[in-house]
């Protein structure tokens, strides 16, 4: 390899070369390119990185690509959409980097025979390699905790901390965008309020569905049948706009023509929600006599131990039997420690329980199926099918 001051052979010095060393000049294309160090060549100023072809295309369409997180994090890469996990990928051989070689696809084979210097500005003995990563939105929860939403009537009453926008999470949570806004629609409760994305605890949505309830009953009006926009102008000295719009209907109710109709299930699961996160361990006798007691009858919800899958477990051999608060937000992301953390609170469990906890586990191409045959053996006990660790086998 010739530096940037060594002279290029000519062609008519290159074809003895050539032959001398047995290579079939007809055989090679007519450009012979001469590789050599830039005079500017400086191989610490670039890092190079593996990318996929919708990456590309994103860029070139004027998208950006992030580094998110804090200084104690290891680095994490996103997209508008995805989340990859940053890591050195060392190689045997230097990696030779050249603004200007041409590939065979780029040269003309009936140009006449000619001897070019293209220059290599950068080497490398590795480069960052992307891996599909499961967003580590949980550090959103935590930020958010530091001023709940409880009701307007306690936004000015006691001193909260930190508010935050969307664009602040995203200056330390390390997601993408658009999973980091499917991780506050659909994992935990929140909306956004005055600009500002605000956590809402289970104790104000009970507090929510007491509220529509209570006005429908007031108004002689079946919950199977409420009028959407009469109900959220009756509300609105009460509770925000948003918190109604964005919030409260998409997740409780479902839209019949131009009425709503509440979803009884979720609302009961909101009511558990409230009375199990008051304490780890509930005796399951008293849980469910305080369901029939609690759950508003209008609504017809028996219980069934499926309302709480992904929010509570019971006890295996415990006598008497309890529930045990485990909500699926609080878990870890990583599948790895996610399936750990579960396998410590329960040795067993039957495979629809199990994968209530496992959203939020999924990248790329990965499925539950995947992840379950990855980490768990199928056993069978007394008729019943179980799912156990493999790490434990």
């Amino acid at each position: 390899m010739a530096s940037g001051s060594t002279s290029v052979h000519s062609v008519e010095e290159l074809e003895p070369l050539l032959a001398a060393s047995k290579i079939n000049l007809p055989n090679l294309l007519p450009e012979v390119q001469c590789i050599l160090f830039a005079d500017d060549y400086a191989s610490e100023d670039t890092m190079l990185m593996e990318v996929t072809e919708e990456m590309i295309s994103q860029l070139e369409n004027g998208a950006t690509l992030s580094v998110r997180g804090t200084t104690e994090d290891s680095a994490v890469l996103c997209t508008e959409s995805a989340t990859f996990e940053v890591k050195l990928r060392e190689v045997s051989n230097a990696l030779l980097v050249s603004p200007d070689v041409k590939t065979a696809a780029c040269l003309d084979s009936a140009a006449p025979r000619t001897v070019t210097e293209k220059h290599i500005q950068y080497t490398h003995g590795g480069f960052l390699e992307l891996r599909p990563l499961v967003p580590r939105c949980a550090r959103a929860k935590h930020l958010l905790e530091e001023a709940p939403f409880t009701g307007l009537e306690f936004e000015f009453e006691t001193e909260i901390g930190k508010k935050f926008t969307l664009e602040e999470l995203l200056e330390t949570v390390q997601s993408s965008r658009q999973e980091l806004r499917q991780y506050l629609a659909t994992t935990i409760n929140t909306c956004e309020i005055d600009g500002k994305i605000r956590l809402l605890p289970h104790s104000y949505v009970h507090k929510l569905t007491e509220r529509v309830l209570g006005w429908a009953a007031a108004n002689s009006l079946s919950w199977e049948s409420i009028p959407d926009y009469e109900a959220s102008s009756a509300l609105l000295e009460l509770e925000p706009e948003s918190v109604m719009r964005d919030f409260f209907w998409p997740k409780f109710s479902e839209t019949i023509g131009d009425t709503l109709r509440l979803l009884p299930d979720a609302i009961a699961r909101t009511y558990a929600a409230v009375y199990l996160s008051a304490g780890d361990k509930t005796r399951c006798d008293q849980f469910q006599d305080w369901w029939r007691k609690t759950v508003p009858s209008v609504l017809s919800v028996d219980f069934r131990e499926e309302l709480l899958y992904g929010l509570a477990y019971k006890t295996e051999k415990e006598t008497p039997a309890a529930y045990i608060y485990l909500a699926v937000e609080d878990l870890p992301t990583e599948p790895d420690k996610r399936f750990r953390r579960l396998f410590q609170e329960r040795k067993k469990w039957p495979k629809d329980e199990l994968v209530a906890y496992l959203s939020g586990t999924l990248t790329g191409s990965d499925t539950v199926e995947k992840l379950l045959t990855k980490f768990t053996k199928t056993i069978t006990m007394d008729g019943n099918a179980f799912l156990i660790s493999l790490s434990l086998i």
